[in-house]
């Protein structure tokens, strides 16, 4: 009788890689995710964040903010998120987010700055009588709107202008006769910086000291 020589070829054959690759794979956890964040822009005080979390799934995960702005937003398809935000002051935001099998991020941070506004070129013109405009620019990352505060002479006291796109400002007012001395100007940002005082010299219809920080 003939006998056969019977040999496995399990290990070998190919067809049981893609079983052993399972083994592999099941055996190996996912990865963490990983979030990126930045600041795409800032207006007045509305902050808009942008970022990506990297991760075998991204789609759906619930981003965490913290710090100086508290809530969450959803990643698309692809991980991304853009989320406009009102932070309560100055300073850190953070972000964090968890995946599909528990597994906690980094925690991405941004810090939203601001720098204290000036007045610049402040000056007074005497138009007729004693009637005068005092003009001047706030610079500022964001000066639309931002109040423009008079003081210094009698007649200026709680007087005030809202500066315009180009951070530009006038007011036209009437002073008492024979009103003159030190002008001034102030304005504060929307994130409550105070700029420092602007002053100019009103005598006889005539601005003689330039503007602070002109």
């Amino acid at each position: 009788m003939t006998r056969l020589a019977l040999r496995s070829h399990r290990a070998q054959s190919p067809r049981y890689r893609p079983h052993l690759e399972g083994l592999e794979s099941r055996d190996c956890p996912n990865a963490a995710p990983t979030i990126f964040m930045g600041i795409m822009s800032v207006q007045q005080k509305n902050v808009v964040l942008s970022g990506v979390v990297q991760d075998e799934s991204p789609a759906g995960l619930t981003v965490q903010f913290s710090g100086q702005y508290t809530g969450t937003t959803q990643t698309d398809s692809e991980g991304t998120f853009t989320v406009s935000v009102t932070p309560a002051q100055l300073g850190a935001i953070f972000a964090g987010t968890t995946d599909n099998i528990g597994q906690a991020s980094n925690v991405a941070q941004v810090n939203v700055t601001s720098n204290a506004p000036a007045i610049v070129n402040f000056a007074a013109t005497r138009l007729a009588g004693n009637i005068f405009t005092f003009t001047g620019r706030v610079v500022d990352e964001d000066p639309l709107g931002l109040k423009v505060t008079f003081g210094g002479l009698p007649s200026l006291v709680g007087r005030y202008v809202l500066a315009g796109a180009d951070g530009s400002f006038s007011l036209t007012v009437e002073l008492a006769c024979g009103e003159e001395g030190i002008a001034t100007a102030q304005t504060t940002d929307w994130w409550l910086l105070n700029s420092a005082i602007a002053e100019t010299l009103v005598c006889n219809g005539h601005s003689s000291l330039p503007g602070q920080g002109g």
